[in-house]
């Protein structure tokens, strides 16, 4: 199995850190629409994580 590059795995990892937050302040609001996607955004980020092998839940590779 071929590794992802590094410089893809760091943005993986960025995007999913952003899509958590992105959260985090979607669910202090009352917007269902704002949290709604931003609950896609974090299961697109760890969709994106798992297919490279990183369990993003554990943070460890799978």
């Amino acid at each position: 199995m071929r590794l992802p590059s590094i410089e893809n795995r760091e943005r993986f990892q960025t995007d999913y850190r952003h899509a958590v937050h992105q959260l985090a302040l979607a669910d202090e609001t009352d917007d269902d629409r704002w949290k709604r996607q931003a609950r896609e955004r974090v299961a697109d980020a760890v969709r994106a994580l798992r297919s490279i092998g990183i369990n993003p839940i554990r943070a460890r590779r799978l």
